[in-house]
């Protein structure tokens, strides 16, 4: 061996071994210079962690650190909890403009023009009918009409209900087209709001008015029927009046409006019986007349004072006064004006 070698007791040799520190030092050993003392096992265990702290203290900037913290993943719950209320939320949301008629729903608008077309039409028509006695010429309003205890001011009060007419009127059946027509787009705009019970409502009582206004038109659909088969006109009768329409008040008009179509019905089929029946200008007494038929004349008579009757009830002031308010009143509930 050289000199400058170390000599060991590996051979049995005694004498002390000459430090190598090039032996020693291993780069990237981070115990450093080995102690001159020998050391237990847990002696060296304690020297090496507390030289790893060491280190972690310079690194750290002093903080004593014993282990590297781990990052928490990430809850993915939480996030889901997260996106399910927010979806949440936007549904209500939706739902809730869509009942009340959009953000103008909200703003207390829902349908105001729908519902104003409706009403000016209602009262005005396109002015070839006379809507009320009272006008003075001037385009009405919901406003016009008030109810002071029990007296309607301004009530709807048509020309050809005030006396029984027999000739076709083109101008209220073309009011009655349009008055539907607007009303129907009303329903469907209202459909979803919270006025959407009193439009309903107020189609009942649209059907009960053009019931005691538009009956010529009526009288001459039932009669068409007839000329199919009597069945079919009694079908005709079931359709538009055997119903329930929610209300005690309705159900009285109604009933008093079917008694009115079933003996103008009758007096009517006795006129076509005897090829005396115009569905523009109704029965033909005179032609009645020149038949020479006793008996069917004096069926006819019946039959004429039965139908007066009936329709002198269908159009009292009661029925009319009824009618008026429930359709001013609702009208104003759905904001017309």
């Amino acid at each position: 061996m050289g000199h400058d070698e170390e000599t060991n007791d590996f051979n049995g040799g005694t004498a002390p071994v000459t430090p190598n520190p090039r032996a020693q030092f291993t780069s990237g050993n981070r115990l450093g210079m080995r102690p001159a003392r020998d050391l237990s096992a847990e002696e060296e265990l304690n020297r090496i962690v507390e030289a790893e702290n060491r280190e972690n203290i310079e690194a750290q900037g002093g903080d004593i650190i014993l282990a590297p913290a781990e990052k928490e993943p990430k809850d993915k719950k939480f996030y889901i909890i997260i996106v399910l209320a927010i979806v949440t939320i936007l549904t209500f949301a939706i739902g809730f403009l869509a009942k009340n008629g959009g953000i103008g729903g909200i703003m207390g608008n829902t349908s105001t023009e729908k519902a104003n077309d409706f009403a000016k039409w209602l009262l005005n028509g396109d002015g070839k009918v006379a809507t009320t006695t009272k006008s003075n010429g001037t385009e009405l309003t919901i406003a016009d009409f008030s109810v002071d205890g029990d007296k309607v001011i301004y009530p709807l009060d048509f020309y050809n209900v005030s006396t029984y007419a027999t000739k076709k009127d083109e101008n209220i059946e073309h009011y009655f087209v349009e008055l539907n027509n607007k009303y129907n787009a009303l329903k469907t705009e209202t459909s979803n709001s919270d006025k959407a019970g009193d439009v309903e409502k107020l189609g009942k009582a649209i059907l009960l008015l053009e019931n005691n206004v538009n009956y010529l038109k009526i009288q001459r659909d039932i009669m068409a029927e007839y000329k199919k088969s009597e069945a079919a006109a009694k079908e005709y009768l079931r359709d538009r009046f055997d119903k329930d329409l929610g209300s005690e008040q309705y159900n009285l008009i109604l009933k008093a409006q079917l008694g009115f179509y079933e003996n103008s019905v009758s007096e009517n089929a006795l006129y076509a019986s005897a090829n005396c029946y115009n569905e523009n200008t109704g029965g033909d007494f005179e032609c009645i007349m020149r038949t020479n038929n006793a008996e069917l004349i004096s069926s006819i008579d019946l039959a004429d004072s039965a139908t007066a009757h009936n329709f002198r009830h269908m159009s009292s002031d009661s029925m009319i006064k009824i009618l008026n308010k429930e359709v001013i009143t609702l009208v104003k509930s759905i904001g017309g004006k």
